[in-house]
């Protein structure tokens, strides 16, 4: 149900990262699973749609870091991510 109200802004969403990826700029796209307000744990990864190790929430906290780490990081330049523990 939640892509049939939510269309408008999947479409949207899809539009934006594809624009970004057509950029000559560096860039990354970071996905992060469902945000809680809980505290960080410092473990969060990236993942690909196969990992079923991982949880479906994440601390706004540790995405941030994480965003922050990626300033310095060369290892996710021109990719778009999913994070979670």
């Amino acid at each position: 149900m939640i892509p049939v109200f939510l269309r408008n802004m999947f479409d949207d969403k899809e539009l934006q990262e594809k624009d970004i990826m057509k950029s000559s700029l560096d860039w990354t796209i970071v996905r992060p699973v469902i945000l809680t307000n809980k505290k960080k744990r410092g473990n969060c990864r990236s993942f690909t749609a196969n990992d079923t190790s991982l949880q479906a929430k994440i601390s706004r906290e540790d995405v941030a870091e994480f965003l922050l780490n990626q300033i310095n990081n060369p290892n996710h330049i021109k990719k778009a991510i999913s994070i979670s523990y």
